[in-house]
C-alpha cells in the first residue's frame, strides 16, 4: 500500500495493494485500489506510424491490457458479492469475520 504513496502513477502498485489487501479480506477497500490501477492501465494505444516495427507490439499490449482488465472487473464483481454475502451473514447469524473467512476460503 504504501508502494501507491511513492508511485501513485504506477498501476501495478496498485494492483499489488489490491491482492494484498484482497488476502487479508479487506475487499471493499481492495476494489478501490483495483480500480485505481485499472484506471492507470492505457485502454486504447494510438501509433501514427504505420511502418513502425513496434506497431503490432503495441497492439498485442493494447489487446492484452484490455483482456485483463475485463478479467479484473469480473473478479471484482464477484469479490464486492462476497463481500456482501460475509457481511449479511455476520449481521444475520452473528459469525465472527475469522469464521466466515475460513469457511468461505475452504
Amino acid at each position: 500500500v504504501k508502494q501507491t504513496r511513492l508511485q501513485p502513477q504506477n498501476p501495478k502498485a496498485w494492483l499489488r495493494a489490491g491482492n494484498v489487501l484482497r488476502e487479508l479480506w479487506k475487499l471493499s477497500e481492495s476494489a478501490r485500489f483495483y480500480q485505481r490501477g485499472l484506471a492507470l492501465f492505457p485502454t486504447t494505444t494510438s501509433n501514427n506510424d504505420k511502418n513502425d516495427s513496434n506497431s503490432a507490439d503495441t497492439t498485442t499490449t493494447s489487446t492484452t491490457s484490455s483482456k485483463n482488465k475485463q478479467r479484473l472487473e469480473a473478479l471484482l464483481k464477484r469479490w464486492k458479492q462476497r463481500q456482501g454475502f460475509s457481511e449479511r451473514t455476520q449481521r444475520v447469524l452473528g459469525y465472527s469475520e475469522d469464521s466466515l473467512r475460513l469457511a468461505m476460503d475452504a
